[in-house]
């Protein structure tokens, strides 16, 4: 889970990003998709347990923003990973509402299966709190672990809040509900 940075958190962060070869390549991958403007606002958040060894950094721009001209993006999440004090890797998230979206019956399986074998509870304990489409980074979701080789190129699909009335579990699939993924940093327990 994530916390907002303090201001201490911020310059240092600001620091590493702009010292690190690879913290330069993603502010360039924002400033490719016109999330880089005076009018965005920028927002840091530190993980509760790496602190800013994982950082994520939130912008939301007045409008819609992208390099695609079918899909225009209301924010862009960054996340860093650093060690030490080298950005060691990136992933960028672009978020995006699309007003009438429902989530597709294979989607809606798929994840609650996931969530029962997640959670030990039966499929009918369980429901989709939230669905909303997204953009993914990778072809492992954003969700690539060290030893997966992840491939590159962006993955249209679902960000699915699954429920039992008082935990959530977080899941991210892709459009066909094909590949599902625990994102176990969003869930609560």
């Amino acid at each position: 889970m994530w916390r907002r940075a303090t201001s201490e958190d911020e310059d240092q962060i600001w620091g590493f990003i702009l010292s690190s070869p690879l913290g330069v390549a993603a502010l360039n991958q924002l400033a490719v998709e016109g999330f880089i403007s005076p009018v965005c606002e920028k927002t840091f958040y530190v993980h509760q347990e790496y602190g800013s060894f994982q950082s994520l950094l939130q912008v939301a721009c007045p409008t819609q923003r992208g390099v695609n001209t079918a899909r225009a993006y209301d924010e862009m999440w960054v996340t860093f990973n650093r060690f030490e004090d080298t950005i060691i890797d990136f992933s960028v998230e672009r978020i995006f509402e699309d007003e009438g979206a429902s989530l597709p019956s294979p989607v809606v399986e798929a994840v609650l299966a996931a969530a029962a074998e997640q959670s030990g509870l039966d499929v009918a304990d369980l429901m989709v709190a939230e669905a909303e489409q997204r953009t993914w980074s990778d072809g492992c979701l954003g969700l690539g672990g060290p030893a997966e080789s992840c491939l590159a190129a962006l993955v249209e699909g679902w960000r699915v809040v699954v429920s039992d009335g008082d935990r959530q579990w977080v899941f991210r699939t892709n459009t066909e509900g094909t590949q599902v993924r625990f994102d176990e940093a969003a869930s609560s327990r």
